[in-house]
Parts: structure tokens; C-alpha cells; sequence
């Protein structure tokens, strides 16, 4: 392999592992956007990002503080009204 061949392979490399990186920093930083859980048939609310299960517990935590709740499953951040 000449040198001209290993400075492009590891230039490649480098660029894919920025790419993931990217994607990783993108998704986290999405996930701190609250979103309005979505409803489900039973008593429980589901995650509107992994359609995970949002325990009662985290619901009442809500109402009891006021605030935003995260997902249990991925750390979604959750809002629970509409306002802006």
C-alpha cells in the first residue's frame, strides 16, 4: 500500500467516525426537545420516540412538580400541554 493509499483509508475512516458521531450528538440533542407523550388505549401514556411505556409514577411526578418528565426507556424529554 503506498502512502498516498494509507493517508486516504485513514482519511475515509476518520470521516465515517465523524459521521457517526454526528448522528449520535444529533439524536441526544433531539431528544431534549419535549414532546407531548402520545395516548394509549389503557391508563398509561406511550413515548412518542421509542413507544416505550411512561410509568404512572413519572405522569403523577408531572402533575406533583409541574415540569417537564423524560422517557424511563430513552430519556426523551416529555411535555404535557401543548403551549410552546
Amino acid at each position: 500500500m503506498t502512502n498516498k493509499e494509507t493517508l486516504t483509508r485513514i482519511m475515509n475512516q476518520m470521516f465515517v467516525g465523524m459521521l457517526e458521531d454526528y448522528e449520535n450528538i444529533k439524536k441526544a440533542l433531539e431528544k431534549q426537545i419535549p414532546k407531548n407523550p402520545l395516548e394509549n388505549e389503557q391508563m398509561w401514556a406511550v413515548c412518542p420516540n421509542c413507544g416505550g411505556s411512561i410509568s404512572k409514577d413519572n405522569v403523577q411526578e408531572h402533575i406533583i412538580n409541574g415540569g417537564t418528565t423524560f422517557c424511563e426507556h430513552c430519556g426523551q424529554a416529555l411535555k404535557w400541554s401543548d403551549e410552546e
